[in-house]
């Protein structure tokens, strides 16, 4: 709950959750788009794989679900109380 507050209510905590998970992205590869800062895409197996994020909210989309999959640990790699939901989507 205080990491909650602390993101949502504290512009600097915002601004560094945002810098460690868009940093976190680049070094995998992914590229930050230029027009939404909230935006990655990497190419994977000759398709774009896209991450849309708000703050500890993301979205992520790849024609083929087992590379979602694959992104989804990587980043648990990274970030280790992740919880993914995949109902969350639908």
């Amino acid at each position: 709950l205080e990491i909650l507050r602390a993101l949502y209510s504290c512009i600097e905590s915002t601004l560094s959750w945002y810098e460690l998970y868009s940093e976190t992205l680049s070094k995998e590869g992914f590229i930050i788009n230029p027009y939404d800062n909230c935006v990655s895409n990497k190419v994977i197996n000759g398709e774009q794989c896209t991450i849309m994020w708000y703050v500890d909210d993301n979205k992520i989309s790849h024609r083929d679900p087992k590379v979602v999959t694959e992104v989804i640990y990587i980043m648990k790699g990274h970030f280790r109380k992740l919880i993914c939901d995949p109902r969350q989507g639908t």
